[in-house]
């Protein structure tokens, strides 16, 4: 990847509460999210955590690496 960000986009049941790396991320009336995410030269890791209003709980996690000399 060759940008200093990425954008990642989404969709949940409305009430789901997400979590990009412990900052809340609103999910709108249809159930879509997105958050832009800014990166640093390396690997960078994500972790999107969904709670639903019953307390499951479902985590997701990536390393994205970004060489600006590719």
């Amino acid at each position: 990847m060759n940008t200093a960000e990425i954008t990642l986009v989404g969709q949940a049941a409305p009430g789901t509460i997400i979590t990009f790396n412990d900052e809340i991320v609103i999910v709108d009336s249809s159930g879509e999210f997105n958050v832009i995410v800014p990166l640093i030269e390396g690997p960078n890791a994500i972790e999107i955590v969904a709670s639903d209003p019953e307390g499951h709980e479902t985590t997701a996690e990536w390393v994205v690496t970004y060489d600006p000399q590719s």
